[in-house]
């Protein structure tokens, strides 16, 4: 059974949970108030304490996001993510790579406890921008729908080239990425009380051996240090390993793996 089968199959499990799933927070990813601009995926800046790579070992790598409602209330949003790989360790500190992520997504809040939210991408883009033969970048579309368990929040991306071209087009031709970095993945959180957050993401290739494993986990240091409450700390520490292919659009057909230690804003 292919990934992406394997993927569709989970969502189906999942959507016979959610109409009898009980007791289940809310999960909430698209803004309320006044402002137009919230924030969207993780935020976060990190130091690597290991990287397979010598050569990278001790460099930064940092992610911002946001998101900007198109019409008040219409849950059409353009969207920004920019992850960086900087040099930090260098002479000069180089920015070595930056992977550019715009798009526009429909953002639905439902009425199941079980599936509380999907997200449909309406055109998703990233690339390095580099020009040219240096050049990574891909155009899809995808469905991601967030389904809640008690402390446990999964999301499912299942993703597909944009306006159904082939595969090589939507790469641009310049490398197939759909090859490594498959047709979806899956994340798991879990809210440990005192304990942390924790998420685990997979990805599955197409190709024999690849594939793509993350472990992050926050610590609110508002409840480790005496004195801080609620409103004392406004980040968390981070701790991210990661291990497979496509960290980064530039090693999406290197086996790469890295140990991170820093602060998330957003997670």
């Amino acid at each position: 059974m292919s990934f992406l089968k394997k993927l569709i199959f989970i969502s189906c499990f999942f959507l016979t949970l959610a109409p009898v799933a009980m007791a289940l927070e809310s999960y909430d990813r698209v803004g309320e108030g006044e402002l137009a601009f919230f924030t969207y995926r993780p935020i976060y800046y990190g130091f690597s304490a290991y990287h397979s790579d010598r050569n990278n070992s001790g460099e930064s790598k940092f992610q911002f996001s946001f998101k900007y409602e198109v019409f008040a209330d219409s849950n059409f949003y353009l969207a920004y993510t920019q992850k960086t790989l900087w040099a930090t360790h260098a002479g000069s500190a180089p920015m070595r790579e930056t992977n550019y992520r715009p798009e526009i997504f429909y953002g639905l809040q439902t009425d199941s406890e079980g599936m509380p939210y999907v997200q449909f991408g309406i055109l998703n883009h990233e690339s390095n921008g580099e020009p040219e033969a240096s050049s990574l970048q891909w155009d899809t579309h995808y469905i991601e729908p967030i389904f809640k368990i008690n402390d446990f929040t999964v999301r499912l991306t299942i993703w597909m080239p944009f306006l159904f071209q082939s595969e090589a087009k939507a790469t641009g031709g310049s490398a197939n990425l759909f090859d490594y970095y498959g047709n979806g993945e899956i994340e798991v959180r879990y809210n440990q009380e005192n304990l942390g957050h924790h998420e685990l993401l997979y990805r599955e290739g197409s190709l024999s051996g690849v594939y793509a494993l993350r472990y992050q986990l926050h610590l609110d240091l508002n409840e480790y240090v005496k004195g801080l409450d609620e409103n004392g700390w406004n980040t968390t520490l981070l701790f991210q390993a990661f291990h497979g292919y496509g960290e980064s659009l530039g090693s999406y057909n290197v086996r790469t793996t890295r140990v991170l230690f820093g602060v998330s804003l957003v997670h």
